[in-house]
């Protein structure tokens, strides 16, 4: 993972990630974010090469759930697959309303 913050020039403003993800196969490629570092109750950008798609997710204990239409908010998402790689590249706001905060600086579970 290659990634850079962009910080908002305001106080006011919203810091954004930048994020490439890499993978050296061919197949989905996905971020999980989660405050405690597991998987139940999680949140995930997965990116899925055969319908070209990167969407937010939320994870739960037993299954999947792809967030409504108001909570795909990332920009400037794109995944494609070059010579047997996966990379999926997006940006994202670092707080969003009802959604886990990524921290900028620290660590994240």
């Amino acid at each position: 993972m290659y990634y850079d913050i962009a910080f908002a020039p305001t106080a006011d403003g919203k810091d954004i990630l930048c994020a490439r993800l890499v993978s050296y196969s061919e197949g989905w490629i996905a971020l999980g974010i989660s405050p405690t570092g597991k998987m139940a109750d999680a949140e995930a950008i997965i990116g899925s090469p055969d319908d070209g798609t990167v969407q937010k997710y939320d994870l739960k204990p037993y299954g999947v759930d792809l967030m409504p239409g108001e909570k795909q908010t990332l920009m400037s998402n794109n995944i494609k697959q070059i010579d047997g790689r996966t990379e999926m590249t997006f940006s994202k706001y670092l707080i969003e309303d009802g959604e886990h905060e990524i921290l900028s600086a620290g660590a994240n579970a």
